[in-house]
């Protein structure tokens, strides 16, 4: 039975992109959502929650139902998680626990890194007991412990929980459904999401096979069809010379024999060509409504960067502190051209501020490095877009092909009011490396992006020709792209190699 549903439901942002639903249900249990950045994810969410009303259809609920929402970013302390920390009751005291939480830590959250912000958020919104979790991203900026302590908190919840993630792991431990979004629609499948993938991919692979069978029989047809024109205009051309060939006296049964042969000839060439016409017209309806939608994605092209000193940074500092906390002292460590860096560490031991703190010593121009922060504020991401529509041609249809390339639709994009958090990064992505940059340094990239879009982007980093510095807790991803660990512990940054990506 389910517990929640949507019907009819009708829902576009100013600029078009929006969601319709013609029906859906929700029953007890994690379903995971998932589509390309800016399909609508977070739309649907908020749409289920309430916090947005439909143009049209209905979003039916449970009387008295407690939702609670836990949106991607982290930034502000609000007031559910100050009451969380201060509150003392058997929820409270049970979801601090089992996320590892301290309640001092709150008196220094501007100082707590975006994972610790994560897991508090995430306490408060368990603690409230709700009956419907709605979870966006959740394991951005999560340490491996951080992910370990969540998968368990989250197994344990009893109500109806859907999550956004591209955590392939949270997914198939968690989740044994799954809402695809994409195309301004959302398709539900039963099962986890290596399962539905496999779906998803065969049932592509027949569209296309079916696909390219309509469009083999609309060439064939069209061209039978061109022959059976010529075969009738044939016919019909020596019908009129046999008949301009007959003298005014000419009747006899051989000519009018003739001439009636010509004339059904003609006539039968005719009708074939009608009833080829009309298959022909029919293949073509058959292509034009097969519904196979055209994917975005591809191989994300760099330039080779301009000729770079053989050492880019060389950072040395007796301390490195956030606010009146020691985060490591005897700080004495170089980039060099060809560097790939694991930037590696806990929440909270301090990787973002390193990250800062080393690229403030570059001694060259801002525009040979791409540098993208772990939190992308949204007024940034809007900046880039206004960029973006304002930027000469060259460099817009640069960026547009990288986008594309990632797995955005750019049209859909331009047509936005304001990226999603997934897009904004993407476009500083796609602008960064257009300009060939000689440091790319990346603090959580995957933060916020979509599967298929963090396996082009790993692609396309581990061809970057120039020095790549690492922040992130995947590790198979740093595997693939770095050669070299600084690892942040014990109140040093120690260095020590890695295998080859």
């Amino acid at each position: 039975m389910p517990v929640i549903s949507a019907a009819d439901l009708e829902f576009a942002w100013p600029g078009g992109a929006g969601l319709s639903i013609d029906a859906l249900s929700l029953i007890r249990g994690w379903t995971a959502v998932v589509g390309p950045n800016g399909a609508g994810k977070t739309t649907l969410l908020r749409l289920l929650a309430g916090e947005l009303t439909p143009h049209a259809g209905t979003v039916r609920r449970p009387p008295g139902l407690r939702v609670a929402v836990c949106p991607q970013r982290v930034d502000a302390l609000d007031g559910a998680i100050e009451a969380f920390a201060w509150a003392w009751d058997p929820p409270a005291r049970r979801w601090r626990s089992q996320l590892a939480l301290e309640v001092d830590d709150v008196a220094r959250w501007a100082q707590l890194s975006p994972g610790e912000r994560k897991r508090w958020q995430l306490g408060a919104a368990l603690a409230a007991e709700p009956g419907l979790l709605l979870l966006d991203e959740p394991t951005n900026h999560l340490d491996a412990d951080g992910r370990a302590l969540l998968r368990a908190a989250l197994a344990r919840f009893e109500g109806v929980g859907l999550v956004v993630t591209h955590d392939r792991a949270l997914m198939d431990g968690l989740a044994q459904r799954v809402l695809w979004v994409e195309g301004g629609g959302v398709q539900a499948y039963d099962g986890p999401y290596a399962a539905v993938q496999a779906q998803r991919a065969a049932d592509r692979a027949q569209q296309v096979a079916d696909l390219s069978a309509a469009q083999a029989r609309r060439r064939a047809l069209t061209a039978q069809l061109a022959q059976a024109r010529r075969d009738r205009a044939g016919a019909g051309a020596a019908r009129i010379a046999r008949h301009r060939m007959r003298g005014p006296k000419d009747a006899d049964a051989r000519g009018v024999g003739a001439q009636r042969r010509a004339e059904k000839a003609e006539a039968a060439h005719g009708a074939r060509a009608g009833r080829l016409r009309h298959a022909a017209q029919q293949a073509t309806a058959a292509v034009q409504g097969h519904g196979l939608r055209a994917e975005v994605g591809g191989d994300v092209w760099l330039a080779e960067p301009p000729p770079a000193p053989p050492v880019l940074v060389r950072w040395q500092a007796p301390t490195l502190c956030a606010g009146d906390r020691v985060l490591a002292t005897g700080v004495d460590l170089a980039v060099a051209r060809d560097a790939r860096i694991w930037l590696r560490g806990p929440n909270g031991a301090g990787k973002s501020t390193a990250l800062r703190a080393l690229l403030a010593q570059r001694p060259w121009p801002a525009d040979r490095l791409l540098a993208l922060p772990q939190h992308l504020p949204a007024e940034a991401a809007a900046q880039h877009l206004a960029a973006l529509r304002q930027a000469p041609p060259a460099a817009r249809d640069g960026v547009l092909q990288r986008l594309a390339a990632l797995g955005v639709r750019p049209a859909q994009l331009l047509a936005s009011v304001a990226p999603s958090p997934g897009e904004g990064r993407l476009l500083a992505l796609a602008d960064g490396l257009r300009r060939a940059p000689w440091l790319v340094a990346l603090d959580e990239p995957t933060n916020h992006l979509a599967l298929p879009t963090i396996e082009r982007l790993e692609v396309a980093l581990a061809q970057h020709g120039g020095a790549l510095v690492l922040v992130t807790h995947d590790a198979a991803l740093a595997a693939r792209l770095t050669r070299t660990a600084w690892t942040m512990e014990g109140g040093r940054v120690q260095v020590s190699a890695l295998g080859s990506p």
